[in-house]
């Protein structure tokens, strides 16, 4: 488990997430349920995707709110048998100004152990964050 807190960028940004670097077309399969919490007469958005990164969210999140956080989870990391299944639950300021929360869920096609969880805005670099990880031996 990998909990980010207070994290932004020095410019609006998605937020993708490798596991053990894999980057082939299809490597990852997953689906993003998104809804602003500002506005709660609309519905969440629901997005599947097959893609090249486990993608954290559908909309730009602004460089200007550092309140974001965000828990993933990669189960049962340590086998060499099965591939990976991952949640995401995440908090964040769109950039245009909706708080919104997020639920991601789907799956790594590897089957070998997690050696390396990378988390990688799609512009700008870190500038704030702290992050704990959990259950690791």
């Amino acid at each position: 488990v990998l909990v980010l807190r207070n994290y932004t960028t020095g410019t609006d940004f998605d937020l993708n997430c490798k596991i053990n670097a894999l980057t082939t077309a299809g490597d990852y399969s997953y689906t993003l349920i998104e809804s602003a919490t500002t506005n709660a007469a609309a519905p969440a958005t629901v997005s599947y995707y097959n893609s090249t990164v486990f993608g954290l969210n559908n909309s730009l999140i602004d460089n200007t709110d550092g309140d974001n956080s965000l828990v993933l989870t990669v189960n049962d990391y340590a086998d060499t048998t099965a591939n990976k299944t991952m949640t995401a639950f995440e908090m964040y300021k769109r950039s245009t100004g909706q708080k919104t929360v997020l639920q991601s869920f789907g799956s790594v096609n590897t089957t070998a152990a997690v050696t390396a969880i990378t988390l990688t805005p799609s512009a700008g670099t870190w500038s704030a964050g702290t992050y704990v990880l959990y259950g690791v031996n």
